[in-house]
């Protein structure tokens, strides 16, 4: 990988995230000005999650910028199959820990708010977003599995 389109894909990148985050703010802003009040701040809230990403992005293209080998650990961190697998075992524990604590939420609002039940969106909502986190694991798992099975090369026998 060529380090200077690596640096400069960083920034392309970094820009166009931070130019979406302005144009949410704006219409944010704008709405909440107009008297859409509760729309107005969802969308300002959004807002910072690209910022933050672009903000990131940019770090990284300017730090890549003022240190140039640091371009070469990156690619390494990029291609190497440990450090790839490492990655993916921090992801899956990542995601484990977000599933207990969607089914801790989803418990916590059942328990503390019990007359919301079958009523409110909120508990449709942590209920879905709770199913959805338990059963996506066993479908990625059979997606790759069959994935890995339709790559392997045939055995001989």
């Amino acid at each position: 990988m060529n380090p200077e389109r690596l640096r400069k894909n960083a920034y392309r990148d970094g820009w166009g995230v931070m130019i979406l985050s302005a144009v949410i703010l704006l219409t944010g802003i704008l709405l909440s000005s107009q008297g859409q009040g509760a729309l107005g701040k969802a969308l300002t809230g959004l807002s910072f999650v690209p910022a933050t990403v672009g903000g990131m992005l940019l770090y990284k293209a300017h730090r890549l910028k003022k240190n140039p080998e640091g371009i070469r650990s990156i690619i390494i961190e990029e291609s190497d199959e440990r450090l790839l697998r490492l990655k993916g075992e921090a992801d899956s524990r990542a995601f484990a820990l977000t599933r207990r604590f969607i089914f801790l939420v989803y418990m916590g609002y059942t328990l503390a708010v019990p007359a919301d039940i079958f009523e409110a969106p909120g508990w449709w909502l942590i209920l879905l977003i709770m199913v959805m986190a338990f059963f996506s694991q066993g479908i990625l798992w059979k997606l790759t599995l069959d994935k890995e099975k339709g790559s392997a090369p045939p055995e001989e026998e």
